[in-house]
């Protein structure tokens, strides 16, 4: 594995893999197996399945989300530090900085837009920072702001601090989208499956953006189907990362270093002489120079094998 790419190293792949029928994953997607994992996704959020909408990887629904709402010279309000691939979804971005103790203003979000504005960006919880967003800043920011204005949230590692989802929002709201994925908790980096939830008609719009459904390959979509048959399962992979993590806090305490407390499966360690213990256990391994580095920390993945 990679340390700095936060993927889910508790999971026993063998339960997925014996899984597959090998027979169909040779073949485009079919739409059976697209509507399964549709409908599995609906129960498990408890979501109308036609608010949902699968796809590859990040990047691509940026692109998408870019094309359906953004003309040129519209702007992005993004807090910053941010996921750094969504300052490529449009030229123009009003930077928002969090203040000193990580908290971030959500009335400067509000003020600073303008008339080019068409979406509030958040990453919840944040990627980098341990940031989490309650439920009461996601609806306070929906009501201050007018219907053709789209509040994105990526909640990409929510799993790891379900109780601040907002996903029951969407029935309130049709200016809302969020982005989830199969790659963190789920295990499934490697496939870059992942979905939106968005109403109606804008979600018929980035249906229509994405194309059909035979980009997405079957492999990926059998095991996402596999993976949402066994919720519980990885709930329990999700408590033994959260306990990995806890450890690995009582250690750097005794030891007295700094360390930044998140809802994630990373954890971010500042950088000093006292902390070169930690280097010296991670010289053997080739992956150690792609440890990501924000501020004074090096983040580094929760894993059962380190």
């Amino acid at each position: 594995m990679m340390f700095n790419l936060n993927e889910n190293d508790f999971i026993d792949n063998s339960i997925y893999w014996n899984s597959l029928n090998w027979e169909t994953i040779r073949r485009y997607c079919r739409e059976q197996i697209y509507c399964d994992v549709q409908e599995k996704i609906s129960k498990y959020l408890n979501i109308d399945k036609e608010k949902i909408l699968l796809s590859n990887w990040a990047y691509h629904w940026l692109r998408i989300v870019s094309n359906v709402l953004m003309k040129d010279n519209d702007n992005i309000i993004i807090p910053c530090p941010n996921y750094p691939f969504y300052y490529d979804i449009s030229k123009e971005i009003i930077k928002i900085l969090y203040n000193k103790d990580w908290t971030l203003d959500i009335q400067n979000a509000i003020d600073s837009i303008n008339n080019k504005t068409k979406v509030i960006y958040l990453s919840n919880p944040n990627n980098p920072l341990w940031v989490i967003h309650p439920y009461s800043e996601i609806k306070y920011i929906l009501d201050n702001i007018s219907n053709d204005i789209y509040l994105l949230l990526d909640e990409a590692y929510i799993e790891y601090s379900e109780s601040f989802s907002s996903v029951e929002l969407l029935s309130k709201y049709t200016n809302m989208i969020i982005i989830r994925t199969f790659s963190k908790a789920f295990w499934q980096a490697w496939s870059k499956l992942w979905y939106i939830l968005s109403n109606g008609e804008l979600k018929n719009k980035f249906e229509k953006e994405r194309g059909k459904f035979y980009s997405l390959s079957n492999i990926s979509l059998q095991l996402a189907n596999k993976t949402l048959s066994n919720i519980e399962y990885v709930k329990e992979t999700i408590k033994e990362s959260n306990l990995e993590k806890e450890k690995i806090y009582k250690e750097k305490d005794s030891e007295n270093i700094s360390y930044l407390q998140g809802y994630w499966n990373f954890i971010c360690l500042e950088r000093s002489e006292k902390n070169n213990n930690y280097k010296d256990n991670l010289s053997n391994l080739s992956q150690y120079p792609d440890i990501w580095i924000f501020g004074n920390y090096d983040r580094l993945s929760i894993s059962k094998k380190i």
